[in-house]
């Protein structure tokens, strides 16, 4: 309920969000407090599932806060068993969220932001009807927490800079059971997973037809996993780093080019770390408003992912 828009960037078009985009880019931008409100929202349907949410926005001089609430609660889904209507077995969930966010102006040119995002919920995982044995896996405790810490400024003037960085924090339990009495344990896996990162993006227009873009960021996750109570902790992590650069174009009112080149970097916690440069060149033509045709050749990287690279199956 706190989204404003969605937009979808396709394909390698940038070098400017790092590695691991090789399909393109998705900018989830949330709604900001234009005027004091409050509002509530209640849904139910079958299986006891239930949902409820209040949001207040408030306004002062050059402060504007936000806040959300959330609870959302089902005793599970319904599916077709050989043309009956069931309830999915260990389906049922519980979750509970808060956002909280405050903006602050000291420009018409500049905006400063801290957001808090906390997320709570229990649930079941179905298991499987066929061709698999049945395991009987619950998570009896599934938290996320979120700082996120950033602004947007002037850059010479004529530019613009925007600045985030961010901790996110998971702890969930996973617990399996004997059987779907769920009362004898067999073993109980816990996670203490975080990221930690920062990212920058500019823009300096150098003329009405020029202007260059350029990224940086780094980030660092960490997986702190128990496989049992009692045994030892394991520790996994790696960083990564990448900067960009761009340069925009426009040739004519219907004819605009592209090029830039970025350096992403893999530090890994074992075996050799990976570097890769990245060029991009492309061009974009307009013969109508409502047509465009583009050309490009890049290359991207894909840094493998953490489970890929060090998970024991």
């Amino acid at each position: 309920s706190e989204i404003e828009s969605i937009k979808v960037i396709k394909g390698a078009s940038s070098v400017l969000y790092g590695p691991n985009t090789l399909g393109g880019i998705i900018n989830v931008i949330t709604q900001r407090p234009e005027a004091n409100s409050f509002s509530l929202d209640s849904q139910f349907s079958e299986n006891s599932t239930n949902y409820l949410s209040g949001t207040g926005k408030w306004i002062l001089n050059r402060f504007s806060f936000l806040g959300s609430v959330s609870y959302d609660k089902s005793n599970g889904f319904d599916w077709m068993d050989r043309g009956t209507k069931k309830l999915r077995n260990n389906s049922q969930y519980k979750r509970m969220n808060f956002i909280g966010k405050m903006y602050y102006h000291p420009g018409p040119s500049s905006e400063i932001l801290a957001e808090i995002f906390y997320l709570n919920s229990e649930y079941g995982i179905p298991w499987a009807t066929e061709y698999y044995r049945k395991r009987f896996w619950r998570f009896n405790d599934w938290q996320r927490g979120q700082f996120n810490l950033g602004g947007t400024f002037s850059l010479f003037n004529k530019g613009s800079l925007k600045v985030r960085s961010y901790y996110v924090r998971n702890f969930n339990i996973l617990n399996a059971y004997q059987d779907d009495r769920f009362t004898d344990i067999k073993w109980e896996s816990t996670y203490k997973n975080y990221s930690l990162g920062t990212f920058l993006i500019g823009d300096i227009p150098l003329s009405p037809s020029h202007g260059l873009k350029f990224s940086c960021s780094a980030k660092r996750d960490q997986v702190n996993m128990q496989d049992d109570v009692g045994e030892e902790w394991e520790k996994i992590f790696h960083n990564t780093y990448s900067a960009g650069l761009e340069d925009h174009l426009v040739l004519s009112p219907k004819i605009k080019m592209i090029g830039g080149i970025s350096f992403d970097y893999l530090d890994k916690k074992t075996g050799s770390n990976r570097a890769s440069v990245n060029p991009i060149i492309g061009i974009k033509f307009f013969p109508k408003d409502w047509m465009d045709f583009y050309l490009s050749c890049s290359r991207k990287a894909r840094f493998p992912s953490m489970k890929s690279l060090y998970s024991t199956s």
